[in-house]
């Protein structure tokens, strides 16, 4: 992802990940969005303009609980496909590839297929 990314000149410039015990109840176990909420301040980026892609959909809830556009992609790892509320991705890609053409697209062609399925939108 991060090279396929390098194409297109964006870049990645941390990681951040909860430290804490599965059963420890912490801001930053998604879904809440405590740690996007950290790396936009130690950054000092808008979430409202960032995205957040995951292959899962507490990662996905986490990103919309934060103002991010979403990417959900879909390679059979999810086993609770609730998609309710704020699970809801902004759409599904089915490769990085796919992705990638979402995030560097422009911001008018993402807005024509916001919600729909890459598989139907002409990406």
């Amino acid at each position: 992802l991060y090279e396929l990314l390098l194409e297109h000149g964006i870049s990645i410039s941390a990681f951040y990940f909860c430290p804490h015990l599965s059963s420890t109840r912490c801001a930053c176990k998604k879904p809440l969005p405590g740690l996007l909420r950290a790396a936009s301040e130690d950054m000092g980026f808008a979430l409202e303009e960032s995205w957040l892609v995951s292959d899962t959909l507490d990662d996905i809830e986490a990103g919309n609980h934060a103002g991010c556009s979403s990417l959900l992609l879909d390679i059979g790892t999810e086993s609770e496909w609730d998609l309710s509320g704020a699970r809801v991705p902004f759409m599904t890609c089915t490769s990085h590839r796919q992705i990638v053409d979402v995030i560097s697209a422009p911001f008018e062609r993402r807005l024509f297929v916001e919600g729909d399925s890459l598989s139907s939108s002409g990406f």
